[in-house]
């Protein structure tokens, strides 16, 4: 076996032996529409016995066929190679060889898939060392890879593959190799760790599940205040979510992008409502202060409901949070009573009431984003039934007052606007459960009732008391 040569490659603008402006192929003169093209010594000039010729020419250019061999317009460059290295490194020339020997021919027509550069390089790494692997970058090393399995040479294609499968990918890299992954000319033998890390060696079934698993860890995560990578993961969420909204561009009319966006508001959803009826059953009889990571918790709602109202799809959480009541009574935070000579500094009152300035921002961080629900629903962009829209304003309500965010006038406007979604009959149970601090009596439309009476009552009437003729 020969030892192995260092990379070495002579390129010569010396026309093959023949005419001019054409080159001989057995018995016939084949036209080039370039006088001269250059010539690449795969090893060396130093080497001796540079007995096969490999012509490269386009692909899929017009030609003509004839029972001895087909004519070629163009020759972009020609390979000397040695016959025992392309057997020992390239299968594909390998049976070429056997096939041609008995007709001493040595000359082979090779159609281009990508550049030439690639070529040469593919051709004169069978004359190197293995440890030779200087691949690049990811797009040069798919255009080798192509080179490698179009003629089969299986050692480059291994280590380009390998090469692949442990680089960092920037966003367009993966782009690129997954493009290439799909194509038919694709080494999936060879490029075994490649496919695993593309996730190819998976059924769809699994596919699901690891996506399914990927996408609820991460969103715990998201939630999850004290881990260090909770940011970037909201930052992911957000995207998949808000991706999926009605309004961000037009429908691709692909259903499997429609199922995608459903899988993800229902994990989501699904999450969220859990991490809602826990956090409850922990505030339950309790404050604040007695709740471990009680802002945190409080903070990490109102992300995901801001989120999932951004994105139009809050419905199914929206059913769960309003009706866990314990939130409006532990979130009925005072404010700290005013600093006094009594302490030091402002530092150190600050420093004896941070926890609850923290928690009553908190609390009024998520009353903005209940209010916010008020004005959805009254828009008709955030779609509860009746029950749903009686506990937003039993629950809700007085906390709003409370927490006086907002001017007086500003709230009481919205609160009639969802007040006025209610069928009489839950306006006039609100109404007699109220008190004065709620006036929900106030709210009432009283043209439009006495427009209703008018139009109803009497034929209510008639039917209970039929008039006799």
């Amino acid at each position: 076996m020969d030892e192995p040569q260092e990379f070495a490659l002579e390129v010569v603008n010396n026309p093959l032996q023949g005419e001019p402006n054409s080159i001989k192929v057995g018995k016939q003169i084949l036209p080039l529409t370039e006088p001269q093209m250059p010539i690449v010594w795969c090893g060396g000039l130093g080497r001796k016995c540079h007995d096969v010729t490999i012509c490269l020419v386009p692909n899929e250019i017009n030609r003509k066929s004839s029972e001895e061999t087909q004519k070629y317009s163009e020759i972009l460059t020609v390979l000397k190679v040695h016959s025992d290295r392309l057997s020992r490194c390239s299968k594909y020339f390998e049976t070429c060889l056997t096939d041609r020997w008995t007709m001493s021919d040595s000359t082979f027509f090779l159609e281009t898939v990508t550049d030439i550069k690639c070529y040469t390089d593919c051709f004169s790494r069978m004359y190197t060392l293995p440890s030779r692997k200087d691949f690049k970058n990811v797009k040069y090393s798919l255009r080798l890879l192509k080179v490698a399995s179009q003629i089969e040479f299986t050692e480059l294609m291994d280590s380009v593959c390998l090469y692949l499968s442990s680089k960092v990918w920037s966003e367009t890299d993966e782009e690129m190799i997954r493009l290439y992954s799909a194509s038919p000319d694709f080494p999936r033998k060879q490029a075994g760790d490649l496919v695993v890390r593309l996730g190819m060696d998976k059924s769809d079934d699994d596919c699901h599940k690891q996506f399914c698993d990927v996408m609820e860890q991460c969103f715990r995560t998201a939630l999850d205040c004290g881990c260090g990578s909770f940011s970037s993961n909201r930052v992911f969420i957000e995207k998949m979510l808000l991706d999926s909204a009605p309004d961000n561009g037009p429908s691709t009319g692909r259903p499997a992008h429609f199922q995608v966006s459903r899988n993800v508001v229902m994990i989501v959803s699904r999450e969220t409502k859990d991490m809602l009826v826990n956090f409850g059953q922990e505030c339950d009889g309790k404050t604040f202060s007695s709740v471990p990571r009680f802002t945190d918790k409080v903070l990490a709602i109102c992300w995901i409901l801001e989120t999932l109202l951004a994105a139009k799809v809050a419905e199914e959480v929206v059913q769960c949070f309003v009706h866990l009541h314990v939130f409006p009574k532990i979130l009925a935070i005072e404010k700290p009573p005013p600093c006094r000579h009594g302490y030091e500094n402002e530092r150190a009152y600050n420093e004896r009431y941070k926890e609850q300035f923290d928690a009553r921002n908190a609390a009024l961080k998520l009353g903005r984003v209940v209010f916010l629900m008020y004005r959805k629903v009254a828009a008709g962009k955030l779609l509860l039934k009746t029950p749903e829209r009686v506990a937003l304003l039993q629950n809700w309500h007085y906390l709003l007052k409370k927490l006086s965010f907002t001017e007086a006038a500003v709230l009481n406007h919205d609160v009639r606007c969802l007040f006025s979604t209610l069928p009489l009959k839950q306006q006039m149970e609100l109404v007699k459960a109220g008190s004065k601090v709620y006036n929900y009596e106030g709210f009432i439309d009283l043209v439009s009732l006495a427009k209703r009476l008018k139009d109803k009552w009497p034929a209510v009437e008639e039917k209970r008391h039929p008039s006799v003729n």
